[in-house]
C-alpha cells in the first residue's frame, strides 16, 4: 500500500569498471548517468547487485518485486505487474503528458526468494566445497517443510527451461567467520551458471560489497539513492491514506497528520536528511501516527530516542489470545515479564551496550557489533530473577 519506487545513483557499472576507476570513470566511459529506478536497473541487467546503506530500502525492493510477480502469476487484480511498473514519483516527463510507467519487458517471472543469512545457517561444515546443489538443497528442504516437496522437480524444470527471478537478500549479513562468505559466494556463482536463463538480484550494504574479494563476477552494480522530496511526499500521503483505510484514523485526521509531517520534514533540514532513508521515514510516519497533532522533535537524538521507545513498546507488548471464557490469556510474556524486571532497566542495559559498541568500533563504517554473550550478560544483570539460564534466555530472545 505504501511502497515507493527508489532510484539508483547512476548508470550501472560492473565490478571491473569500478575497480579500474570507480563511478567517475564509469560516467566518463558511458556519458551522463541515467535516472533509472531499481526495477529498471533489474530490467536492464540479468545479474544485478543492488547496494545501499542501512534502511535504504534494498530488502523492500526485493520483497515488492517478489510480491508483484507472484500476484501477476496468480491473476491478482490489485498486486501485479501494473502495480510494479507504476510511474515513480519525481520522474520528469514531457509537459502535459502523463508520467510514464517504469520499464519491465520480461513478463512475469516466478520469484524465488532466499534470505542469505538463513542459507548460511544451513551450509555444510567450514571448508567443505559448495556449489549450485547447496542452494538447490536449501530450496527443496524449504518446500518439504511446507509439505510441497512434490513441487521441487516442476520448479527445477521451470527455472531451467523458462527461467525465473532469483532474489538473494542480505549478502552483507552472512557471517565472515568460518569461511561462510566464501562458501555463499561460490554457491551463488555456481547456481547462476547452472540456471543461466534466470535473472538474479543480490542485495548488500555498500561497505561490504566494496571489498574486491566479495564482489560477484558477472554482476553489475546499482546503488540506491535517498528519497527525494516527491518520493517523501508520496510515501507520507500513502501511509496516512492507508491508516484511514484501516480505520485507525478518520480521513480528516489522516490528511491533517500527513500535512503536519510533510511540513515538518520540509522546514527542518535535519528531518529532511533523515527522511531520505525509507526506514527512518517509516519510523517518522509511525511516530506521527501515534503522536497525533503534536509535531515531531527537531533534534536527531530526541527523534531516535522516541523511535527506540516506540519499537520497544511494540516488541515488548504482551502477546495475548482470547480464552474459551472470552478473557484474554497471556500467550507469551514480553522481555520485562520474562526477566521479572522493569522496561526502564532493559532500556538502560541496551543503551549501555549500544554506547560501548560505538565506542569500541575502530572504523566508522559497517555496523557496530554486539555479541550474544555481551547481550546475555547485560540482560541477566538487568533481571530481578533469582537465576537466569543464559541458554534459555538466548533462545527466548532469538525466537521472540
Amino acid at each position: 500500500q505504501v511502497y515507493t519506487a527508489t532510484y539508483i545513483k547512476s548508470r550501472m557499472t560492473s565490478p571491473s569498471i569500478r575497480a579500474r576507476g570507480g563511478a567517475d570513470f564509469a560516467e566518463q566511459e558511458h556519458g551522463e548517468p541515467e535516472t533509472l529506478t531499481a526495477l529498471e536497473a533489474l530490467n536492464e541487467s540479468p545479474r544485478l547487485a543492488l547496494l545501499g546503506g542501512p534502511g535504504s530500502g534494498k530488502s523492500a525492493v526485493a520483497d515488492f518485486v517478489a510480491l508483484c510477480m507472484a500476484g501477476e502469476l496468480l491473476g491478482s487484480q490489485d498486486v501485479n505487474l501494473k502495480l510494479l511498473t507504476s510511474p515513480p514519483p519525481g520522474r520528469k516527463d514531457t509537459k502535459d503528458a502523463p508520467p510514464k510507467p517504469q520499464t519491465w519487458v520480461h513478463a512475469a517471472l516466478i520469484p524465488v526468494q532466499i534470505i542469505l543469512r538463513d542459507l548460511a545457517a544451513q551450509l555444510p561444515n567450514p571448508g567443505v566445497k559448495t556449489g549450485a546443489e547447496t542452494i538447490w538443497n536449501y530450496l527443496t528442504a524449504r518446500l518439504e517443510q511446507a509439505a510441497l516437496g512434490a513441487y521441487a522437480p516442476h520448479l527445477h524444470e521451470e527455472l531451467l527451461s523458462r527461467g525465473g527471478l532469483i532474489l538473494l537478500d542480505g549478502l552483507d549479513e552472512v557471517p565472515e567467520a568460518d569461511t561462510r562468505r566464501e562458501q555463499i559466494k561460490q554457491a551463488v556463482l555456481d547456481f547462476v551458471t547452472s540456471f543461466s536463463r534466470c535473472r538474479f538480484l543480490v542485495t548488500s550494504r555498500i561497505y561490504a560489497y566494496q571489498k574486491q574479494a566479495w564482489q560477484l563476477d558477472g554482476f553489475e552494480t546499482a546503488e540506491l539513492t535517498p528519497f527525494g522530496q516527491e518520493q517523501i511526499e508520496r510515501f507520507v500521503g500513502a501511509w496516512f491514506d492507508y491508516m484511514a483505510q484501516l480505520a485507525r484514523l478518520t480521513p480528516d485526521d489522516a490528511r491533517g497528520r500527513a500535512a503536519l509531517l510533510k511540513q515538518a520534514i520540509t522546514r527542518n533540514e535535519r528531518l529532511t536528511s533523515l527522511a531520505g532513508q525509507p526506514l527512518l521515514l517509516t519510523m517518522m510516519a509511525r511516530l506521527q501516527t501515534e503522536r497525533g497533532n503534536r509535531p515531531l522533535p527537531e533534534r536527531r537524538e530526541e527523534l531516535y530516542s522516541q523511535v527506540v521507545e516506540m519499537l520497544l513498546n511494540q516488541w515488548e507488548g504482551l502477546k495475548t489470545q482470547l480464552g474459551a471464557d472470552g478473557k484474554r490469556v497471556i500467550e507469551e510474556p514480553g522481555l520485562a515479564e520474562y526477566l521479572e524486571t522493569g522496561r526502564e532497566e532493559i532500556r538502560r542495559a541496551l543503551d549501555k551496550l549500544a554506547f560501548e559498541a560505538h565506542r569500541d568500533q575502530l572504523e566508522l563504517k559497517g555496523t557496530a557489533d554486539i555479541s550474544q554473550g555481551r547481550l546475555m550478560d547485560a540482560l541477566t544483570q538487568a533481571s530481578k530473577k533469582e537465576s537466569v539460564k543464559p541458554k534459555l534466555l538466548a533462545k527466548y530472545v532469538r525466537d521472540r
